[in-house]
């Protein structure tokens, strides 16, 4: 009977990563992405081969901006040590959003003859997969600062209304007021008055100073 060589599959590494409870909600979520890959690997199992204990990397709660994280650092540790020869994600975003990072670690991971394939977007690394990744992943740079630029405009209007949209302690001399999803800023009448008589003083001991010194 025929059997498969084992050395002829590919070892494989499992990342996944996720930032928020919200990833769940698109089917993005760690247990989502790690039984998918999982899936993916046993549906192909004439070309991949998975240590589930020792090759599946987890980073919880950490953005997509940042290569500082804890299994992404030891997955390029391992990298070195021939541990396996495919890194798969079930989607490009989890391993970075960030072209250029994206693009690095891709070079970094190829520089030790390691694959990288995203198995829901049909990805792997070879060049002409890397042309395309390069240009959808400016034209998302480019719609994300769109969104940014957009949003602080949006911001800048609803502070302007009244409204408080930035994170932080609300000022001393303010009170909230409730209006559905929004949060209204309000003069307190009495502690604005506070922060007037403390003004006051400041400018008066300033004009003192100032007497001070030319006299």
């Amino acid at each position: 009977m025929f059997e498969i060589n084992i050395k002829e599959k590919k070892r494989v590494a499992v990342y996944c990563r996720v930032s928020t409870d919200e990833q769940a909600v698109n089917w993005t979520s760690l247990e989502s992405q790690k039984e998918s890959i999982i899936n993916y690997v046993n549906n192909n199992s004439e070309k991949y081969i998975l240590d589930e204990d020792n090759h599946i990397y987890i980073d919880w709660w950490y953005s997509w901006w940042t290569d500082n994280r804890p299994a992404l650092k030891q997955l390029m540790i391992n990298s070195k040590k021939d541990e396996f020869d495919i890194v798969l994600v079930f989607k490009l975003d989890r391993f970075f959003r960030k072209t250029l990072l994206l693009l690095q670690y891709i070079e970094d991971l190829q520089d030790y003859n390691i694959w990288f394939k995203s198995i829901t977007q049909e990805f792997d690394t070879s060049w002409y997969w890397k042309m395309i990744i390069w240009f959808l992943w400016i034209m998302a740079e480019f719609e994300r600062d769109m969104i940014r630029e957009r949003t602080v405009l949006w911001k800048v209007k609803k502070a302007k209304q009244g409204y408080y949209v930035w994170w932080g302690w609300i000022k001393y001399w303010y009170d909230t007021i409730n209006e559905k999803n929004w949060v209204k800023l309000a003069v307190n009448n009495e502690e604005s008055k506070v922060v007037k008589n403390i003004l006051i003083c400041i400018l008066m001991i300033k004009n003192l100073y100032m007497k001070y010194v030319k006299f």
